[in-house]
């Protein structure tokens, strides 16, 4: 900047220009400078902008996907045999208390399928509802 404003005072020079004309004439390139600079600032602070809202946008498009997966899974997604057998052999896992399991569960696989079920239900309605 200090360069361009040299320049054109030695310009103004050979122009036979008063002094105070190539000052005024290095002031305004100064201010044309500095008008760049806060275009240039702004349209940064827009494209920031911009990229928050479509970030945002992806993260809620996400958001909803992984809710509909999560209902699929609730909805279409029947208990398997493995999934009882994993429950059989360790329900403290499952955070199913073992006097309760050996009270109510253990033997019937309907009642653990039931179970299962109703968890991953519970799952859904307190993780992925607003």
């Amino acid at each position: 900047m200090v360069l361009l404003a040299l320049n054109l005072a030695l310009y103004g020079k050979n122009l036979k220009l008063d002094p105070l004309t190539y000052v005024n004439v290095a002031l305004s390139v100064s201010d044309f400078i500095q008008a760049l600079n806060v275009i240039a600032v702004t349209l940064t602070l827009l494209v920031i902008a911009w990229r928050v809202k479509i970030a945002n946008r992806l993260s809620k498009a996400q958001i909803l996907k992984d809710r509909f997966e999560m209902y699929w899974k609730v909805t279409h997604h029947p208990t398997d045999q493995r999934e009882v057998d994993a429950m059989r052999a360790d329900p403290e896992k499952s955070y199913l208390d073992i006097n309760r399991f050996n009270e109510y569960y253990k033997g019937d696989d309907n009642r653990i399928r039931n179970y299962i079920e109703y968890s991953e239900v519970y799952e859904y309605l307190r993780f992925c509802t607003p």
